[in-house]
């Protein structure tokens, strides 16, 4: 598995892009490996379920990005899961 987490500064602002990438096979849900393959697919839907509802949410304009933040960690929480950082960190007008 690699992580690839990159961005760049410009003179309009700033981005943030984060990628993992997944090597090799996976085994399939009878394999005694099953708890991997289980708990990788698990996370993946529940990253992509929070995807998906803050693709879909039709909100004011000025909301905050904390406002929505709860969207993509809903199905994360639910499964005691979380990530370490803001949702859209690093995504924005010139930071510092």
């Amino acid at each position: 598995m690699l992580l690839l987490d990159s961005g760049g500064q410009y003179e309009c602002g700033t981005t943030d892009v984060t990628r993992t990438f997944h090597f090799g096979h996976l085994a399939p849900s009878s394999s005694p490996n099953s708890t991997d393959y289980q708990t990788i697919r698990n996370c993946y839907t529940n990253v992509l379920r929070g995807h998906i509802a803050l693709t879909t949410l039709i909100f004011p304009s000025n909301t905050p990005g904390c406002a929505m933040d709860i969207l993509a960690r809903q199905h994360l929480w639910a499964d005691q899961r979380d990530y370490g950082h803001g949702t859209g960190h690093g995504v924005g007008a010139g930071l510092n």
